[in-house]
């Protein structure tokens, strides 16, 4: 089972800058580090990527206004964005690869892997929870979930974690 740790804060706390800190801090490191960050390329915050540690690549993931003629996008009750189901099928794969990555060489398989982040589409049991409840029962490494601090409680009820190290911004 996982050691997890969840960064909380309020929004626009620094809770992906601390992410993005500890993604550099563990490479430095030598550490392989795998999952993603939830990014915004404006200052609005209108819309987010997610972005792959390993690769560089972004996926755009949540919008306020989705990009037309995509009919991959959807908005849920409790929620001002769209959501798009080819970004979150890319987040899942992401996290699907830690677990499914055989290899015999311990070393390169990834040590730490950072969910930027669970929201109530998680805890509504739709975009990625399926794969972060696989990768908290089978994953033997760190896992450093990103989520706002009204939801913290909730999210550790709904996985029966016990006592994960809480961290600020």
């Amino acid at each position: 089972m996982a050691l997890v740790k969840i960064i909380s804060g309020e929004k626009n706390s620094g809770k992906t800058s601390l992410a993005s800190k500890l993604v550099m801090e563990y490479g430095s490191r030598g550490k392989r580090v795998a999952g993603f960050l939830s990014v915004s390329e404006s200052k609005a915050k209108d819309s987010y990527f997610f972005k792959n540690i390993e690769t560089e690549e972004l996926f755009k993931a949540v919008a306020e206004i989705p990009p037309s003629g995509d009919d991959g996008w959807r908005l849920y009750d409790f929620s001002k964005f769209y959501f798009s189901d080819s970004a979150f099928t890319a987040a899942n794969s992401i996290l699907e690869k830690v677990m499914d990555d055989k290899g015999d060489d311990d070393s390169k398989k990834p040590g730490i892997v950072v969910i930027d982040e669970i929201g109530p589409l998680e805890l509504s049991g739709r975009g990625f929870l399926y794969s972060v409840q696989r990768l908290i029962r089978e994953f033997s490494g760190t896992i450093i979930i990103v989520i706002r601090e009204s939801l913290v409680n909730e999210f550790i009820n709904r996985l029966g974690l016990i006592n994960p190290e809480i961290l600020k911004p």
